[in-house]
């Protein structure tokens, strides 16, 4: 893995609302793995 690229991830709802996928990406994302992203529409 490339860890001097930060990778952007739009995050739909079809993501969002299961608690355990959430729970998942928002735990990468806090280790930055990526940076997670989404709209107004979206959330």
């Amino acid at each position: 893995m490339i860890h001097s690229v930060r990778f952007t991830c739009v995050l739909d709802t079809n993501v969002v609302y299961p608690l355990e996928t959430r729970d998942l990406l928002f735990w990468l994302a806090s280790y930055d793995w990526f940076t997670p992203k989404w709209s107004k529409h979206i959330f």
